[in-house]
């Protein structure tokens, strides 16, 4: 059955189909959404698809910047697309109905500015990756340098960056007196608001000064932490719909779990997010570092020690006792590193965490988890070893974890096989190769790295402990190495030290 408008009654009577229980044609746009990618259709979409439900008015238009793609998938369909929603029980699918229609920016500047300028568009949502928001991390702000950023800044009645469109579409709405605007970054990226302000204040400033302080004064950038596995959708997902009597050529697979933190900082009025399961708070940095320690930290401990076991998948490794008990160990420890926040309980969300780990539709690559670690280990190991340490808290299983992307760098597997570390950095720089003339001393890679705080490379007690790890996985396997984190008393770490 083809998906549609026409056929929404017909879907609703197929198994296992929610689809909406609101009229589309009373739907009316209240925001912009650039960027309609897997996830923002699996995760934001889906939350504004249940606020329809009872306020008619946050309909949405999307504008694609580039890639015709999406729109001509879904166009035919009326832009409704399905998410099928996996857990270990089982499946449900659900009609999404909040897209309004897709514009392609590079097809047509005009009507995408028009969009952006509807004086009725309260709230632009944004998920273009961190790439694409010209930010350079180094400065905390433009990247003047990006050719990109470049071309767009010497054509600034013609953008072709999201900065260029967003502070366009904020000149000509200063110009016609258009009510204040929300703007919310959903990408995956500490303190997402901020950058956004940052980059769309410095690009507004070569403008004109008035248009900075117009946007300082009216315009509102809230930081947000999302969460959900929406992986990109295969011919397979294409062909199950298909099976399960839906034709869907732009399905979306995801998990049940989604999560949304949404910063108080609004310019106007903004959907009732709270209604359907976001959280509206303060501060944002609670939620993000919960994630960053529990969640990311666990996903790269797990694709270190799951790779080494020589497991492929992350529900594979998490049915082996003995890393699950790891795993588990990882996030407790790592909650204990995280200020209590309002409402969240940390023991529900590690549980929680788990599951995901577990399901085995989602079939992530661990590969994936470990990629590009020197990147990763600062944020989602290191820096949660330092708070463990200063406030005297458990940190076995993230020194281990330490230990585990150590031997990971080498880039073989218990068995001999080749891992490919996806870690460009690591490779070019000779990391790599010092991790493999190592012979279990974690030192010289810590050192070379310098990614380890000068306080743990001379805390005597925490490096034992990491050589105590390393060289029992040398010894004897990741796996057994695991069940072995607390076997020592104190006196032999000092000597394990010593001897590294």
């Amino acid at each position: 059955m083809s998906i549609s408008n026409d056929t929404l009654d017909d879907l609703a009577d197929l198994p296992d189909v929610k689809t909406p229980q609101y009229d589309r044609s009373e739907v009316t746009p209240g925001i912009v959404h650039i960027g309609p990618s897997h996830f923002a259709r699996g995760h934001l979409f889906k939350y504004i698809d249940r606020i329809l439900h009872h306020d008619s008015q946050w309909g949405i238009r999307a504008i694609s910047l580039k890639s015709s793609n999406v729109r001509d998938a879904l166009e035919k369909q009326d832009y409704l697309y399905t998410i099928t929603e996996h857990t270990a029980a089982g499946k449900q699918r659900h009609v999404v109905g909040s897209l309004m229609n897709i514009t392609v920016a590079q097809e047509n500047p005009k009507t995408t500015l028009d969009v952006l300028c509807d004086p009725n568009i309260k709230l632009v949502t944004i998920t273009v990756t961190q790439k694409g928001y010209g930010h350079d991390p180094s400065t905390g702000t433009l990247d003047f340098e990006r050719d990109d950023i470049k071309q767009c800044l010497e054509s600034m009645d013609a953008p072709s960056t999201t900065v260029g469109y967003l502070v366009a579409a904020l000149e000509r709405r200063m110009q016609e007196g258009a009510p204040p605007l929300t703007i919310m970054s959903c990408d995956n990226m500490p303190s997402n608001g901020s950058i956004l302000r940052n980059v769309v204040l410095a690009y507004a400033a070569q403008k004109s000064s008035k248009l900075r302080r117009y946007i300082e004064s009216n315009i509102t950038f809230p930081s947000t932490m999302v969460d959900r596995i929406v992986p990109t959708t295969t011919e397979t997902d294409v062909f199950n719909a298909q099976s399960a009597g839906i034709s869907d050529e732009w399905p979306i697979i995801t998990e049940n779990f989604m999560q949304w933190a949404i910063e108080d900082n609004f310019a106007g009025q903004v959907p009732d997010f709270a209604s359907v399961g976001a959280t509206v708070c303060d501060y944002v940095e609670p939620f993000e570092l919960m994630k960053l320690r529990m969640l990311n930290g666990a996903h790269m401990a797990l694709g270190c020690v799951g790779g080494l076991a020589g497991y492929e998948f992350v529900d594979e490794a998490m049915k082996n006792p003995s890393i699950h008990s790891f795993v588990l160990g990882f996030m407790e420890e790592a909650s204990g590193t995280v200020p209590n926040i309002k409402g969240v309980d940390f023991a529900y969300y590690q549980d929680e965490l788990v599951k995901r780990l577990e399901n085995p539709y989602m079939k992530d690559e661990l590969v994936r988890l470990a990629r590009n670690g020197t990147q990763k280990i600062n944020g989602r190991v290191v820096d949660t070893l330092e708070d463990a340490k200063a406030n005297e808290k458990p940190y076995q299983h993230i020194a281990f974890a330490t230990a585990a992307w150590i031997q990971y760098l080498k880039g073989y597997d218990e068995e001999g096989n080749e891992i490919d570390i996806n870690d460009e950095n690591a490779v070019s720089s000779g990391l790599q190769q010092i991790a493999r003339n190592s012979n279990g001393n974690p030192q010289p890679v810590m050192t070379a790295s310098r990614l380890f705080d000068y306080h743990l490379m001379n805390d005597k007690h925490f490096m034992a402990d990491v050589t105590r790890h390393l060289q029992n996985i040398g010894q004897w396997g990741v796996i057994r190495a695991t069940e072995e984190i607390y076997s020592e008393p104190q006196q032999d770490r000092e000597a394990a030290y010593q001897k590294g």
